[in-house]
């Protein structure tokens, strides 16, 4: 998502007011004085294209049901359209064409902003989603790929080449980096776009644990994939047997007057340094260097810098929405704590970090404090993480019922439960059969609503899920839906 928002409006009366609400989502404002310029300006300045625009229906000459339809055949930024009384009729039509809000003037700031956190958080959903379907259907966009550092726009524009090319790829690179976003895309992006991409780990495929024969595991891939690509992941876990398989095949492939090598593109990638595992004969040297044709080094995130605010801002409002939180921003220390850790997870371990933050995050900004497990490991920011609470140790084996959360590793009491009731969930139905999940879900439930009294917001933390799946679940559940909600 750019970093800024667009007005289109010549009221300067109005500015304040959209700079304002703009400044406090971290969004810069920049403006259009007049309509002809609109289109010309639109994805044309840095930063491409906007991340909301701000419409002015009281702009001279406009055309503003004209431009609107124009945003959504393009999929563009949402609109937020601003009318005086005289324009109410018109305001009313831009909703139907697709206007994301409507603010009548006078404006306050703090309408404009609540105007935009829904439009931003709308915004961010429907591109999460329609991002998603473009990956299931191989459709996967270059600009789906948060990639802003010098780093990483070397590693598209090597990608982007090899999409034009038939060559098999090679892409490497540590565990969480985002190989298989960067293979999806070199497939959708090819003349192959209209076949099917089929991945396979060969850390899953491997020994006693393979779920398809050794003999039959690449005819099976190159028949699945016959006319797309086929994306081997870890090759280097790849059983010796099949590897010397691959390589005929690909040789084969690589000979014109050979045509029995399929009708496949082969990608490979790995996250072992592949030199040394051909030294150590874990690798067949004329299998890498018959897939090393098209090398693509993705870095590590701690040495791309530069995206990591990016992909805070995705995550952040993605999961603020998901989970109905009104976190608009970070804390400069907490993104210095994000920055200065090294995040040996890489792209993976960030999207969960920011989850976990995101449900531990009480304010509208995302602190230190929301980040404990980082902090621990980051020299100068002394945020303990919680101590686990400490477990009975056990002289005999428990013969007792079967209880998640007994008295045996629980002491605090659940206010609604007799005082002589055992503290817990029963594991075990009265016929010594385990429990449903979603059985022992409810009453977990109903464990923590009543150990904190009702409180919603403290269960829903403590439980680790957002208050309106909280209030979800407990829909689903039957359960009593008179509880406190602070």
């Amino acid at each position: 998502m750019a970093n800024y928002m667009l007005l289109a409006g010549s009221d300067a009366a109005i500015r304040p007011s959209i700079e304002e609400a703009a400044a406090k989502l971290g969004f810069s404002c920049r403006t259009v004085l007049r309509t002809p310029a609109l289109d010309t300006d639109l994805g044309q300045g840095e930063g491409g294209r906007p991340a909301l625009i701000v419409l002015d229906l009281d702009l001279p000459d406009i055309d503003a049901i004209g431009f609107l339809r124009r945003m959504q055949d393009a999929e563009a930024a949402p609109v937020i359209v601003l009318a005086s009384p005289a324009s109410d009729a018109l305001a009313k039509q831009a909703l139907r064409e697709g206007a994301s809000d409507y603010l009548a003037k006078p404006l306050t700031a703090e309408r404009v902003e609540i105007s935009m956190r829904n439009a931003l958080k709308i915004s961010v959903l429907e591109e999460e989603i329609a991002r998603l379907k473009r990956q299931a259907d191989g459709k996967l966009a270059w600009s789906d790929i948060i990639a802003v550092s010098p780093e990483m726009q070397r590693v598209l524009n090597l990608a982007k080449r090899a999409a034009d090319l038939e060559m098999p790829v090679l892409i490497e690179g540590e565990s969480g980096t985002g190989r298989e976003l960067i293979a999806r895309a070199i497939h959708a992006a090819s003349a192959r776009a209209g076949g099917r991409f089929v991945a396979l780990d060969m850390r899953e495929h491997s020994g006693a644990g393979s779920k398809t024969p050794p003999d039959t595991l690449l005819d099976a891939l190159w028949a699945e994939a016959e006319g797309g690509t086929v994306f081997i992941q870890e090759i280097g876990a790849m059983a010796e047997r099949d590897q010397e398989r691959l390589a005929r095949r690909v040789a084969r492939r690589a000979r014109p007057d050979e045509s029995d090598g399929g009708n496949v593109r082969l990608i490979c990638s790995s996250s072992a340094d592949l030199i040394e595992q051909v030294k150590a004969r874990q690798l067949r040297e004329d299998l890498f260097y018959l897939i090393n044709v098209f090398p693509i080094w993705i870095p590590p995130l701690r040495d791309r810098p530069d995206d990591l605010a990016h992909l805070v801002w995705h995550y952040l409002a993605r999961f603020a929405a998901e989970e109905g939180k009104r976190i608009q921003s970070v804390d400069p220390e907490a993104l210095a704590l994000l920055k200065a850790y090294s995040w040996p997870g890489n792209v993976r371990q960030l999207e969960n970090a920011i989850y976990r933050a995101v449900i531990l995050a009480e304010g509208d900004q995302l602190r230190v404090d929301d980040l404990p497990q980082i902090a621990a490991h980051v020299r100068g920011f002394n945020v303990a993480v919680p101590p686990a609470p400490p477990v009975a140790r056990l002289r005999e084996p428990y013969r007792g019922p079967a209880m998640l959360g007994s008295p045996l590793t629980v002491t605090a009491p659940a206010p609604y439960l007799p005082p002589s009731a055992p503290v817990g969930i029963p594991a075990l139905t009265e016929e010594g059969e385990i429990r449903r999940l979603n059985e022992i879900e409810a009453d977990l439930i109903r464990l923590a609503l009543g150990h904190y009294r009702g409180h919603i917001t403290e269960a829903a933390r403590r439980l680790g899920i957002g208050r309106s799946t909280l209030y979800r679940k407990m829909r689903e559940f039957g359960l009593d839906m008179r509880h406190n909600s602070v």
